[in-house]
């Protein structure tokens, strides 16, 4: 793999987070064609946030509840969907603000 991926790859994540309100799983960077180095510099850039281990949002999302449920699903592998235990963890509230 290489450390700058291809034009391609940046595209290929930011569709895939606009499906998921922002937030993508390393896998998924990964499978995108980025390279770790190049999620570090990311990370430490401030360009991308670490959300969760293993999970990021991407810039240009607003925050949401939907962009909790989906950052909750991605760092669980979809188990915390119906955990109230995660969700009081995290201080996500129950419901969506009206």
């Amino acid at each position: 793999m290489i450390d700058e991926p291809p034009r391609a790859a940046a595209p290929a994540i930011f569709e895939r987070a606009a499906g998921q309100h922002g937030a993508v799983s390393r896998r998924q960077a990964l499978d995108a064609g980025l390279s770790s180095s190049a999620i570090a510099r990311r990370l430490a850039t401030g360009e991308w946030s670490a959300i969760d281990a293993g999970v990021y949002l991407l810039p240009g999302f607003p925050p949401s509840w939907l962009q909790s449920v989906a950052a909750a699903c991605l760092a669980t592998g979809g188990l915390a969907f119906g955990s109230t235990w995660w969700w009081r963890r995290r201080g996500v509230p129950a419901r969506p603000e009206p």
